[in-house]
C-alpha cells in the first residue's frame, strides 16, 4: 500500500470516527480562534482528516486516488503526483507527495487563521486544500489529462478544467457558504508552486505543448 492509498484509508478512519463521536470533531476540527487564543497548533493539520458527511469524503478521496496515484488503479489517464515523483527516480517520492498534500492544507489553514483568529464561531473541516494541491500539480504534469465534469456530456483537457476551477474559487472565495472556495485556490496555486518548482523544465515544455496544440 503506497503512501496515496495509506492516506486515504486514515482519513476514511478518522472521518468515520468523527461521525460517531462529537468529542473527536471537537478536538480536531478547525478552530482558528482557538489556535489563537489556546495555541492549538495541532488545528492547522488535523481538520483535514474529518469531513462533514460520505459524500464530502467519497469526493475528496476520489480526487486524491486520481491525482495523487493510488495503487487501487484507475489514475493514470491523470497527472498522477506519485507516480511521477518515482518515474522521475526522486530519492524521496513519499516524503515529496506529503509535501505537496499536506503543505497545501496547513498553507490554506495557516491563511484561514489569519483570516479568522478573531471569530470564535468560525470552524472548519475537509482535505480539499490539499487535494487541490495534489490535482493541480497532476495538472500541470499532463495538462493533456481528460477529465469529466458535471453536466458536461464529454471530457475537457486537465488545464482548461484547473483553469476554470481557479476562476471560479476566485470569484466565489468570500462566499457565505459550507464549501470553502479560498482554500481550494489556495491549495492550487500552492500545487502549482510546488511541482514549478520542482520541475520547471518539464512544467514549461508541457505547457508550450498544450499551448501549440490548442492555440
Amino acid at each position: 500500500m503506497n503512501i496515496v492509498s495509506l492516506t486515504i484509508v486514515l482519513t476514511s478512519i478518522v472521518s468515520v470516527a468523527g461521525w460517531l463521536s462529537p468529542r473527536l470533531v471537537e478536538t480536531f476540527i478547525g478552530f482558528p480562534y482557538g489556535i489563537k487564543r489556546h495555541r492549538e497548533w495541532h488545528r492547522l493539520l488535523t481538520p483535514g482528516f474529518l469531513h462533514a458527511d460520505m459524500f464530502h469524503l467519497y469526493f475528496n478521496m476520489y480526487g486524491l486516488a486520481s491525482f495523487g496515484g493510488s495503487d487501487w488503479g484507475g489514475s493514470m489517464h491523470y497527472g498522477s503526483l506519485l507516480h511521477f515523483l518515482e518515474h522521475r527516480a526522486y530519492l524521496y517520492p513519499t516524503e515529496l507527495f506529503l509535501l505537496c498534500y499536506v503543505g497545501g492544507m496547513v498553507v490554506a489553514n495557516v491563511i484561514t487563521y489569519q483570516l479568522h483568529g478573531d471569530d470564535p464561531g468560525y470552524r472548519h473541516l475537509g482535505a480539499s486544500a490539499g487535494v487541490c494541491a495534489v490535482m493541480s500539480a497532476g495538472i500541470l504534469i499532463n495538462p493533456f489529462s481528460k477529465i469529466f465534469m458535471l453536466y458536461i456530456p464529454f471530457p475537457i483537457p486537465g488545464l482548461f478544467f484547473l483553469l476554470f476551477f481557479l476562476l471560479s474559487s476566485f470569484l466565489y472565495r468570500h462566499s457565505h457558504t459550507q464549501v470553502s472556495h479560498l482554500a481550494h485556490l489556495v491549495g492550487c496555486l500552492y500545487g502549482i508552486g510546488f511541482i514549478t518548482y520542482l520541475e520547471p523544465q518539464w512544467v514549461a515544455n508541457s505547457m508550450s505543448a498544450f499551448g501549440r496544440q490548442f492555440f
